[in-house]
């Protein structure tokens, strides 16, 4: 599954598997890799002799084939590296999404198309495959203030749009520096600047800051049902730093943990 969202979301065309059909030992093969599958085994002179087994890569291809139909040709998504992602638009207009969970944990998903989105949870080490039809509405924008722990907002310090400016927690206060725009690109943006992970870390403890928008992992964002707020390129949250709504708390990405300080209300 890794093969095929990473092949595809750089621009291949088409994904083969050369080998269909082996036999349990995965022959026969004339030179080549010895260690390859196919997409189903047939028993061939042992105890299960003529009987078919169904390998992984027959699951995996199934999530492709069924669902993207030829003709179809690649759309943006944004991917990170908890749970890998590629999407199609298909000729007649439909949609698909194929959803990888790379970790030991589920992961909770949710796929914002235009002004319209819906959420699931992936289990665990588990693909799917969505699809939908439709027109989109809504532009892919929402605005407006991010509350957090102690109903504190999301704030620009001192309302400055320099790079560099620390994003905190303050008192609401409806000021152009607590309004934050979510595009349709993931990017979340206040006074024309992105929120932005500092130097595209993805460590625990990475503070946030406001900077030219450059279209980076570091600065796409994506918010789910259970009201966290993840960033796409390293897959850590958006939390206030000490779990403390105190005026002035920078804010930081951690690894996900459920805590209050990690729960936000967005436009």
């Amino acid at each position: 599954m890794a093969n095929i969202v990473d092949y595809t979301r750089n621009w291949s065309k088409s994904f083969i598997k050369w080998s269909l059909a082996l036999d349990q030992n995965m022959g026969p093969h004339n030179g080549g890799c010895g260690t390859c599958t196919g997409l189903i085994t047939v028993h061939n002179g042992d105890s299960r002799h003529g009987q078919v087994d169904y390998t992984v890569e027959y699951y995996t291809m199934g999530h492709l084939t069924k669902f993207v139909k030829p003709g179809a040709y690649r759309i943006s998504s944004n991917d990170n590296s908890a749970v890998r992602n590629v999407a199609w638009k298909n000729p007649d207009g439909s949609k698909a999404l194929i959803a990888y969970n790379t970790s030991g944990a589920s992961q909770n998903v949710r796929v914002n198309w235009g002004g319209q989105s819906f959420a699931y949870t992936l289990p665990a080490s588990t693909s799917a495959t969505f699809t939908w039809a439709g027109t989109q509405s809504g532009g892919g924008v929402r605005t407006g203030a991010i509350t957090g722990l102690g109903g504190k907002c999301v704030d620009v310090a001192g309302a400055n749009s320099a790079n560099g400016t620390p994003v905190q927690l303050y008192d609401c206060n409806g000021s152009g520096a607590q309004q934050w725009s979510f595009q349709a690109d993931g990017t979340v943006r206040s006074l024309g600047k992105c929120l932005d992970v500092t130097g595209m870390s993805t460590a625990d403890g990475a503070q946030l800051q406001l900077w030219d928008c450059a279209g980076g992992a570091n600065q796409r964002w994506a918010a789910n049902a259970a009201r966290d707020l993840a960033n796409s390129g390293s897959g850590k949250c958006l939390d206030a730093t000490g779990n403390t709504s105190a005026n002035g708390t920078r804010l930081q990405i951690w690894a996900c943990t459920g805590a209050t300080n990690q729960k936000w209300t967005t436009p």
